[in-house]
């Protein structure tokens, strides 16, 4: 039951995502202006309401689980998977979301998932680590509809080293939340049916996308944990001793980007989905000022995930590569470079290739995908050092 109840509220939360979105979308469309001065508000209103009302909602949801897995204290009574906590980010989410900011629904959607299974069942059930895993990719799971890469995110990020009997409670979690979805939403397809044969130049151009793609994830991972890891750089110590400055800051760099014609509000699903269906468009300006917007939206001090607005910036770096390796479909190409960029991000390549693949239901790129997948992890290892969210579990823990 908890779980069907964690895959409906994962469903349900993404519709009222989506509705915050679409208002934006429309108030952007009637009055720009209006459209891009609610940005910086919002990004200053929900660090501010982090802050002062649930803290630990603050950021993008998946380090507090991760941290709160490995903590022995009673489970209801967590603040970081707390239902108050998953509450109040949620809300503060769909401000963001209605605001524009270039943030995922995923992170706060798995921390709403974990607090609801530790509120049902966190007195009764034995095994945190398995419960909180499986409510947390029960979360992601119904989020993009996307079984197989819940149990794979539980197993490489919310808690590795899982025995059988955890495992087979993710398994079971995982399928009863991909069901209720299933149900609620239907046979959902994120980016779209992407039905191609397996080609020689999907694995040509896997190991280019890995390097290009893996290393602005890299960067970005890098650059988010010198704002916000455990060990800060000046930026970062500037943002721990003023918050409400940095957000600020953060806040006009956010609009700066989004100013450059209005590319990087929201997930930056509608983009993405349109460049993994071969649209033209200017992928480097897109790719880079989406990261420019994502960083500054995570680091503000509110809560949103990261997996929606990484994947879209792996999308725009594709969709200039394609133009090099001119041997490749366009769409393959998008495809590769959004693993290799979430991959780059998290150090996750397995979890990366098979949400990609789940995403666009295209089974000849599975082999491509986890080449350019690892890759794209083994540039990160190199370049941004420590998994992301380990790091930024550590922050949580502390």
């Amino acid at each position: 039951m908890a779980a069907a109840v964690a895959g409906a509220a994962a469903v349900g939360f993404g519709r009222l995502c989506d509705g915050a979105a679409g208002f934006h979308a429309a108030l952007a469309h009637t009055a720009a202006v209006a459209g891009l001065a609610v940005l910086p508000i919002g990004l200053v209103l929900a660090a501010w309401a982090a802050r002062r009302f649930a803290p630990h909602a603050s950021g993008g949801g998946v380090a507090q689980v991760i941290a709160a897995a490995e903590d022995p204290r009673r489970l209801p009574d967590d603040p970081r998977v707390s239902l108050r906590t998953a509450l109040v980010g949620g809300v503060l989410c769909l401000v963001l979301f209605a605001c524009g900011a270039s943030i995922g629904p995923e992170g706060p959607t798995v921390q709403l998932s974990a607090a609801l299974a530790a509120w049902l069942l966190g007195s009764r059930v034995p095994g945190r680590r398995a419960l909180l895993a499986a409510g947390g990719a029960a979360g992601l799971a119904a989020a993009f509809n996307t079984p197989l890469a819940g149990v794979v995110f539980a197993v490489e990020e919310l808690a590795p080293g899982l025995p059988r009997g955890g495992a087979r409670a993710v398994l079971l979690g995982v399928a009863v939340a991909a069901l209720a979805a299933w149900g609620l939403n239907g046979d959902y397809v994120y980016f779209g049916r992407v039905a191609a044969p397996a080609l020689t130049s999907a694995w040509l151009a896997a190991p280019v996308a890995g390097l290009v793609a893996g290393l602005l994830g890299a960067l970005f991972a890098r650059a988010l944990k010198s704002l916000a890891g455990p060990q800060p750089g000046a930026l970062g110590r500037l943002r721990a001793r003023r918050p409400m400055a940095f957000a600020l800051g953060c806040a006009i760099v956010a609009t700066a980007a989004a100013a450059v014609g209005g590319l990087t509000y929201g997930t930056g699903s509608t983009e993405a989905r349109a460049l993994v269906h071969g649209a033209p468009a200017h992928g480097v300006v897109f790719a880079l000022l989406k990261w420019l917007a994502t960083l500054a939206a995570v680091t503000a001090g509110g809560p949103g995930g990261l997996l929606a607005p990484v994947l879209a910036t792996g999308a725009g770096v594709g969709a200039a590569l394609s133009r090099l390796l001119w041997f490749a479909a366009v769409g393959d190409v998008v495809a590769l470079s959004m693993t290799a960029s979430l991959a780059g991000v998290t150090q996750s390549p397995f979890t990366s290739a098979v949400l990609v693949l789940e995403l666009t239901r295209d089974p000849g790129l599975a082999g491509p995908l986890i080449i350019a997948g690892v890759i794209g992890q083994t540039v990160s290892a190199r370049v941004s050092g420590r998994p992301l969210y380990e790091a930024l579990a550590q922050v949580q823990a502390a």
